[in-house]
C-alpha cells in the first residue's frame, strides 16, 4: 500500500487515517493480526526479506508529519482491535419473558436480521449475553434496565401481542 504525500497537515491527517484503516481492514478480513515485519511490512522490511526491490521507507516523510513507523504499526493495531471489538459485540438481542413468547420473538428477531434470542430463566433474571447487546428488545414481562431497551409488553398476552404487532408495523 502506498500513502499519498502532501505538505498540507489536514490532508495528511485524513490520508493517514484512511491508510491505517485500510491496512487494518485488509489484515482483519484475512484474520492475520498486526505483526510488525510479518503481516505488516515496510518497504525496507520487504527489501531486506526478499531482495526484489530497492524501495526505501518514507521515514522522513512520516517524520515531517510527526509520525514514525512505530506510530503507524500502533495505529494500525488500534484500528484492527476496534474492528475485532465491533464484530464481537452483539448488535441486537431479543429477550423473551418465557418460552411461550417465542411466537412473537421469532418475528421480531427476523425483522432485526435474525438476531440472537434469549429466554429469561425461571428466576426471571436477564442473561449476561443479552444485557451486553447494543440493543435489547424485551418481549413480555418487566423492563430490564438495559440502556437501549425496547419494551414490547403489556399486562397480559393480548396487550403484549398488540405491542409486538405495532412494533412490526
Amino acid at each position: 500500500m502506498e500513502l499519498c504525500q502532501t505538505t498540507d497537515a489536514s490532508k495528511f491527517t485524513k490520508a493517514y487515517t484512511m491508510y491505517t484503516w485500510l491496512l487494518a481492514k485488509l489484515l482483519y478480513n484475512r484474520k492475520l493480526g498486526v505483526v510488525n515485519g510479518v503481516t505488516l511490512m515496510s518497504h525496507a522490511q520487504v527489501s531486506t526479506k526478499w531482495h526484489e526491490t530497492t524501495h526505501t521507507d518514507p521515514i522522513e516523510y512520516l517524520a515531517s508529519h510527526g509520525k514514525t513507523w512505530a506510530n503507524l504499526v500502533a495505529d494500525v493495531t488500534d484500528k484492527y482491535n476496534e474492528m475485532e471489538e465491533e464484530n464481537n459485540v452483539l448488535k441486537v438481542a431479543v429477550l423473551l419473558f418465557t418460552k411461550d413468547d417465542y411466537w412473537a420473538g421469532a418475528d421480531v428477531a427476523t425483522k432485526n436480521g435474525n438476531c440472537a434470542m434469549f429466554v429469561r430463566p425461571v428466576d426471571h433474571s436477564v442473561p449476561a449475553d443479552a444485557m451486553s447487546a447494543q440493543k435489547l428488545i424485551v418481549i413480555g414481562g418487566p423492563a430490564t434496565k438495559h440502556p437501549n431497551e425496547v419494551l414490547l409488553s403489556g399486562n397480559n398476552k393480548y396487550q403484549t401481542a398488540a405491542a409486538v404487532a405495532k412494533y412490526l408495523g
